[in-house]
């Protein structure tokens, strides 16, 4: 694993405005990975789509091409410490809690981020981040 999607660029691809292949061009078979709490975003958007039953096929088939990444005790600690940074910094932290979790994810597993919301991101200490968007 190399990569780490957050919902924003899984949605992307999924409505085509970024190709993940040609944003990362030397993506490996086993380099993308996703956090179990971003499925729960994937899902939200699936339930709320107008064809909720093709949007799920969509989804299970994309998840084929990646590692899920479970809510583990690695990443429970990883984002009370991210948590704990930023409060000490006097970050806002709850409006972007399911950020959070994902940002320690990557973290926790030595992850670059992908995401086209990176101003959620900005303030996490030692996160990589790489927006697919800047890609010409």
């Amino acid at each position: 694993m190399r990569y780490l999607l957050d919902a924003d660029s899984a949605i992307d691809h999924f409505g085509r405005a970024i190709d993940l292949a040609r944003a990362l061009p030397d993506l490996g078979s086993r380099d993308l990975a996703m956090s179990a709490v971003t499925l729960i975003e994937l899902y939200t958007s699936v339930y709320g789509s107008r064809d909720p039953a093709r949007a799920e096929r969509q989804l299970r088939h994309f998840l084929r091409t990646l590692t899920l990444i479970p809510l583990n005790q690695r990443v429970i600690l990883a984002t009370a410490r991210v948590r704990h940074d930023l409060l000490s910094r006097r970050l806002s932290i709850k409006p972007r809690a399911y950020d959070l979790i994902v940002a320690a994810t990557a973290l926790e597993y030595g992850l670059t981020l992908v995401t086209s919301n990176t101003r959620d991101y900005q303030d996490v200490a030692g996160l990589t981040l790489f927006n697919p968007r800047t890609i010409a």
